[in-house]
């Protein structure tokens, strides 16, 4: 009975489902899809996101023990950030078996990273962008006078879609109630 109390159990952060921690199975041999619904993104853009901003990934000089690796960080704010009704810390550290104050700490840790690209990937076009994308808009067709003066899109979760997309129908939904 004593051993039974009294054995070494392992820690929430580090759960492992016959040998693979379920963070690194849902990074690794989920369906495409399935990791599309999870982390907003494409298994492969997610991993030129991680190659992007490893560089930029602050050291973590006097940690007590080994962080999870960069990809595993920004997959945890990914799942987070995109998780639907907002997911919050709670629900994500239930999810993928990690600790609350992990869930944040890669959370913050990752938006301070990608704030870093903002003035590089997300400023106003110039004259000429401005020009070659309602020039593409006009090409495609459909409801180029409703969207005529607009510069862009991003993602959908305003404009209502009366048909799901060809491509990926699972990741459109509209997310205001």
């Amino acid at each position: 009975l004593a051993r039974r109390y009294f054995a070494a159990r392992g820690s929430a952060g580090r759960h492992h489902v016959r040998g693979i921690s379920i963070l690194e199975n849902l990074i690794r041999n989920y369906p495409e899809s399935a990791f599309l619904n999870l982390f907003r993104m494409h298994r492969t853009s997610f991993w030129m996101l991680v190659d992007l901003i490893t560089p930029m990934w602050p050291a973590e000089p006097g940690a007590k023990t080994p962080p999870r690796p960069i990809y595993q960080q920004v997959a945890v704010a990914l799942y987070v950030i995109g998780s639907v009704g907002g997911g919050g810390k709670e629900r994500s550290r239930i999810a993928l078996n990690i600790s609350k104050g992990a869930v944040g700490i890669y959370m913050w840790r990752t938006l301070a990273v990608l704030s870093n690209l903002l003035p590089e990937y997300v400023r106003w076009p110039s004259v000429e962008e401005r020009a070659r994308c309602a020039e593409q808009r006009s090409m495609a067709g459909g409801a180029q006078e409703i969207f005529q003066d607009c510069v862009g899109f991003l993602d959908g979760s305003i404009i209502v879609l009366r048909d799901k997309g060809q491509v990926d129908p699972e990741a459109y939904f509209f997310r205001k109630k």
